[in-house]
């Protein structure tokens, strides 16, 4: 390489955030939250809600996919909405009950979320009805891993956000935290097989393992010993 050679900044940011997925899958101890609140009237009503929650493992198991009871009648309208079917709700669990899952399922564990800010509020509403606090999680975004894997600038080291392929529980609903957390899986996975030779967003490898790594590596001596810094 040419002693001349600067990579850029968004080029070391796209790097970084493959990096970041590769040391997911080599050391998978975490799990993907998503969860969705859906409010049926206007804000300063005493509106009627649906809630659920999602969480997976690395190795796409589901340890958690589960309703809130509501508190009220539910319309098949509501439903439609919430895109959750009655069989689901029938299985529906309290406010209280769901926290402790969370806080048991998330308790010493990385916790990706894709709209992190989303998340954490729909977390502490669910824990408020409850009367409890909510769940402290280390929260880790992927939304931010993606924007500077894409590397769409708004400013010198700052990324606009994309929307997650294939869907994400935004304020749109587009998808169940369910489908969300598959996605999520899916997107680590397709990151992590990406070159890191080219300066774009081009897959080359989807099925991408850990076996690819130098284990005692850590993610600044790979960027380091990739572009040759520091030698």
């Amino acid at each position: 390489m040419s002693e001349d050679f600067r990579p850029s900044s968004r080029l070391l940011d796209r790097n970084k955030a493959i990096l970041q997925t590769r040391d997911l899958l080599e050391i998978p101890d975490w799990v993907i939250f998503s969860s969705q609140v859906t409010t049926f009237g206007l804000a300063d009503e005493c509106a009627p809600e649906l809630i659920s929650v999602t969480i997976f493992s690395p190795d796409r198991k589901i340890l958690l996919d589960s309703c809130v009871r509501p508190s009220g009648a539910v319309t098949t309208e509501m439903l439609r909405k919430h895109r959750v079917d009655q069989a689901t709700l029938m299985r529906a669990v309290t406010e209280s009950s769901l926290i402790e899952s969370v806080r048991k399922l998330c308790d010493k564990k990385d916790v990706l979320c894709w709209d992190m800010p989303l998340q954490v509020r729909n977390l502490g509403l669910i824990a408020a009805r409850a009367g409890q606090s909510a769940p402290f999680l280390r929260a880790v975004s992927m939304q931010s891993c993606y924007a500077r894997f894409i590397g769409e600038e708004l400013s010198p080291g700052s990324y606009k956000n994309q929307p997650l392929p294939g869907g994400s529980c935004d304020e749109t609903e587009s998808v169940t935290p369910l489908k969300e957390c598959e996605n999520i899986v899916e997107l680590i996975y397709t990151m992590a097989g990406t070159s890191q030779f080219l300066d774009s967003a081009q897959v080359l490898n989807k099925n991408w393992s850990a076996t690819f790594y130098k284990p005692k590596l850590g993610p600044a001596q790979k960027i380091k010993s990739f572009f040759g810094i520091g030698e």
